[in-house]
């Protein structure tokens, strides 16, 4: 673990990181949202407005403004500079759970417990209704490129939607139980998704076919997470654990961790692609740099060859580093 920070209102919920990978945005279960620095000291700065906890955050991909979401259907967006707040709408009491900046940073997705909604940011209005869900939604995710946009819900469905045309490419039932997480690979190929059923499954992205089921989730899977290097999966449960695995294998890279001392609800991959952000209901935030040389180690004791020791320390140190 690189760092750790407390949640000023217990639970802590949001996270969003930066697309410079500079700062963090957090948010607890009192609706207080936080704006630091990660590599700072410095006191954070509280962005206040929100009266119930806040689960949804977005920077815009220049990292200019910051869109905040709660449990009452409150929607604001802030000004990253300043904190100061620029606009604010409601969806009159639908809980809002994801959120994601899209067109140039013109719009956000807004993924309200009945579905997707559009919001123009230069409008300030709501917009078309993109996707429906059967179940109530409990997640989005958006490609890097922004073309992409993955929905799941309470009663296992997962779409995968063309952002543009809005048509649905694909639709997937995820062990008839609640996903909690989804996520795309970044070359695309692969889907993550987390049910509540412990279970972590891996879709190949063009035909929905499942190629494997990660299983051992404690209480259930939470998050899904890929790391930068497309092949390293991360995801959480609700005993407060990390798990490491290897898509290509479907094989553990280490035993699961105790990340949290209960639930981890939102994780989030730094930009890096070598770190991730977790917040759990113990009141704590934290940050794991998955890539240290102890963590590394412990990642690839289990591994058979010499290319995953050397993709997590490199050529030089996968010889000297660790005692295989």
């Amino acid at each position: 673990m690189a760092r750790a920070w407390d949640a000023p209102g217990g639970a802590a919920k949001g996270v969003s990181i930066s697309f410079d990978g500079d700062r963090l945005a957090t948010a607890d279960k009192s609706g207080l949202v936080q704006l630091r620095w990660i590599d700072s000291d410095d006191k954070p700065q509280n962005l206040r407005g929100h009266m119930t906890g806040v689960w949804a955050l977005a920077f815009s991909s220049d990292d200019k403004l910051l869109a905040s979401a709660d449990r009452a259907g409150r929607l604001r967006v802030w000004d990253v500079q300043n904190g100061k707040l620029l606009q604010e709408d409601s969806l009159n009491s639908d809980p809002i759970w994801s959120l994601a900046f899209a067109d140039s940073d013109d719009t956000l997705l807004v993924g309200a417990q009945s579905g997707v909604l559009r919001y123009s940011v230069l409008e300030k209005k709501w917009a078309e209704r993109l996707s429906t869900t059967q179940g109530q939604l409990t997640r989005v995710f958006l490609s890097a490129n922004q073309k992409r946009l993955v929905v799941s819900d309470s009663l296992g469905h997962i779409q995968l939607i063309d952002v543009e045309s809005e048509e649905i490419i694909l639709k997937l039932q995820a062990d008839n139980d609640t996903v909690w997480s989804v996520a795309l690979s970044p070359d695309g190929e692969t889907l993550a998704a987390a049910t509540g059923s412990e279970i972590v499954s891996l879709y190949h992205a063009s035909s929905g076919e499942r190629f494997a089921r990660l299983t051992g989730h404690e209480g259930g899977a939470t998050n899904v997470g890929f790391l930068g290097d497309g092949a390293t999966l991360v995801a959480s449960d609700r005993k407060g654990r990390l798990h490491w695995w290897d898509t290509a294998s479907a094989r553990r890279l280490s035993i699961p961790i105790r990340a949290h001392k209960r639930s981890i609800w939102r994780m989030e991959v730094h930009p890096d692609g070598n770190s991730v952000v977790t917040t759990g209901d113990d009141g704590v935030i934290k940050l794991w740099n998955v890539l240290d040389t102890d963590r590394a180690c412990n990642i690839g004791l289990p591994g058979f060859d010499m290319a995953r020791r050397q993709q997590y320390l490199g050529d030089d140190r996968a010889f000297l580093a660790c005692s295989f």
